[in-house]
This record gives structure tokens, C-alpha cells and sequence, in this order.
């Protein structure tokens, strides 16, 4: 799983796997700071929440810097 991004902290990893099917759809994840500390995960394009244990105010953090950065994050995960 390929480091992505990084902003303000929060580090963006993404699993793109075309021939992997349904069971992994294509999510990013997001670690404050190093692997190890709160995480969020979120199914691409759609930005749907698939797990998240960090507190609500890094939680939407992360979700703008994903929001404001999507068509390049996309972008270096298709180069992958």
C-alpha cells in the first residue's frame, strides 16, 4: 500500500486493486502522524467512512484535506 500524500500531519495511503473484486474496493488510509496512531478509512471515489477510531475533529481533518486533494490522490494511486 503505497504512501500517497501527506498534509498537516496525516499521512494517505491507498489500496487501488482493479482485479482484487468486491471484497477490496479501492480505500484510503489515513494515519495521524506514523503507521500505529488513529486511522480512518474511506472507500474511493464515493468518500464513504468504512472505519474510523480517530476523534471527530482529526476525523474531519483528514476528510477535507481528502476532499480538497482527491483528483490528485486518485491521480498517484493510478500510478501504481
Amino acid at each position: 500500500m503505497p504512501k500517497i500524500f501527506e498534509r498537516d500531519g496525516f499521512v494517505i495511503y491507498v489500496y487501488f486493486d482493479e482485479r482484487a473484486g468486491r471484497h477490496h474496493l479501492p480505500h484510503i488510509h489515513v494515519y495521524r502522524g506514523r503507521f500505529g496512531g488513529d486511522s480512518l478509512v474511506v472507500q474511493i471515489p464515493e468518500l464513504a467512512i468504512l472505519h474510523s477510531d480517530m476523534m471527530a475533529s482529526n476525523k474531519k481533518a483528514a476528510m477535507q484535506i481528502i476532499e480538497e486533494n482527491l483528483t490528485e490522490i486518485l491521480e498517484k494511486a493510478s500510478q501504481f
